[in-house]
């Protein structure tokens, strides 16, 4: 039975990616998320399901709330086989609009969110047989400029955090590859109020359609199909990998 701990896992992608995972046979997932409303939301699409899924609720860029709930968990579990870093926030603006608060905010959750998660839960990853996976959810937003400065720049550093823990982990065997998605069907932009309703947030994804060579946007499923690839052993010579599932967006 294998252990998947996913952040940010009860909406968008890292919702898509909780029901990819309980598609493995025997699959256990944790996930850590701040909204307790979302987290019953999560319980109610998941159904029957969500007996698979352990649910806490906890701040990723406060190391004092990760470190209790690792001895919570590490109780229960006793290690972990697939890390998932998928919770993050984005304001939108370049330098001229973008706050001190927001930027530090975006940095807090978008990089040493996991910094923090992945120090506190190596100790559970380095304890799995066969050897444990990390991957990253980064953005397309990493290798060109977005209409968010923070949001680009934390996941630029999201890249570059997967690239230094893969050769530092090697020596456990232990991956970490990082995907880097495009406009996706996500609450992302609900969440962080740069549209304020259902119709400013379809306008906005269609406006997106043309940005991307492929002409749609991308959907949960696709993300986290390309997470699971990653974590299984049918990538097990591949670390150190940003991976984009972008519709042709990056190119």
């Amino acid at each position: 039975m294998n252990t998947y701990l996913v952040t940010g896992g009860t909406s968008g992608i890292g919702l898509g990616i909780v029901k990819k995972l309980l598609s493995i046979s025997g699959s256990r997932i944790i996930s850590i998320s701040r909204d307790q409303k979302r987290i019953i939301d999560a319980q109610n699409i998941l159904g029957i399901n969500r007996e698979r899924v352990e649910f806490f609720t906890g701040d990723i860029s406060k190391p004092e709330i990760i470190d209790q709930l690792v001895q919570e968990i590490s109780s229960k579990y006793t290690s972990i086989y697939g890390l998932i870093n998928c919770a993050g926030i984005i304001f939108p603006g370049g330098i001229e609009e973008c706050s001190l608060k927001s930027w530090n905010i975006t940095m807090n959750v978008n990089v040493n969110g996991a910094f923090i998660v992945t120090k506190a839960f190596l100790s559970l990853l380095k304890k799995n047989n066969p050897p444990a996976s990390i991957v990253n959810i980064s953005s397309v937003c990493s290798l060109r400029g977005g209409t968010s400065i923070s949001y680009s720049i934390s996941k630029a550093a999201t890249d570059m955090f997967t690239k230094c823990l893969a050769v530092e982990l090697a020596k456990y065997r232990i991956r970490v590859n990082a995907v880097n998605p495009g406009v996706v069907v996500s609450n992302l932009q609900m969440a962080a109020g740069i549209v304020s309703s259902q119709e400013e947030y379809d306008a906005f994804l269609d406006r997106m359609k043309s940005l991307h060579p492929f002409g749609r946007i991308g959907t949960p499923e696709e993300i986290a199909n390309a997470v699971v690839f990653l974590l299984s052993e049918e990538s097990s010579w591949t670390t150190g990998a940003i991976l984009s599932v972008d519709g042709g967006r990056a190119i």
